[in-house]
């Protein structure tokens, strides 16, 4: 996923494949005029939760944070992203 999310976003070439370069890289990328949209077909990383939550963390504090970044989940989801990303 790490991967695909460094080609699809034009992640930097130094992008260390982990979750705080993730974070790190998505604050750089989003601090420019572009505007990226995810889209997801589904919620990645069911099989291992830890993982989930953190994906899942760091696309909602770089949404909240440069207003650049939308991440788009299938409706039968909602409940699961919005408990990660914007607890209440």
């Amino acid at each position: 996923m790490l991967e695909f999310l460094k080609e699809a976003l034009r992640l930097p070439e130094y992008f260390g494949f982990n979750w705080d370069a993730l974070n790190d890289c998505l604050a750089d990328v989003t601090a420019g005029d572009e505007k990226f949209v995810l889209v997801h077909h589904d919620l990645p990383l069911e099989s291992e939760p830890g993982e989930q939550r953190a994906y899942l963390e760091i696309l909602g504090h770089a949404a909240r944070a440069s207003g650049r970044l939308d991440a788009v989940f299938p409706g039968a989801y909602r409940a699961r992203v919005m408990a990660v990303i914007d607890p209440a």
